[in-house]
């Protein structure tokens, strides 16, 4: 079970994750300009914010390091859409 700013049980993590589900959402949409890269971007990152919980060892304030996942996410999906219609 990932460690998420201290809550451990399930429920906690899941309740967290609900409830920067929305500001992951609008930070995505709002790097990427479109609705389903957007959803698909914010889908990633919340994925990894669990996987990484545990390995995230408190160097950087919470809110900093989701926002540095998002917006690293956010680049590899604009990198994916270009090189599709670059081709």
């Amino acid at each position: 079970m990932s460690k998420i700013n201290g809550l451990t049980s399930k429920a906690e993590v899941i309740d967290f994750l609900r409830k920067i589900e929305l500001p992951v959402y609008r930070m995505a949409f709002h790097i990427l300009q479109s609705e389903e890269a957007a959803m698909e971007a914010s889908r990633k990152a919340l994925i990894e914010i669990y996987v990484q919980a545990d390995k995230h060892g408190g160097d950087m304030k919470g809110i900093a390091w989701i926002k540095k996942i998002v917006v690293h996410i956010c680049m590899d999906e604009y990198r994916i859409k270009n090189v599709r219609t670059c081709r």
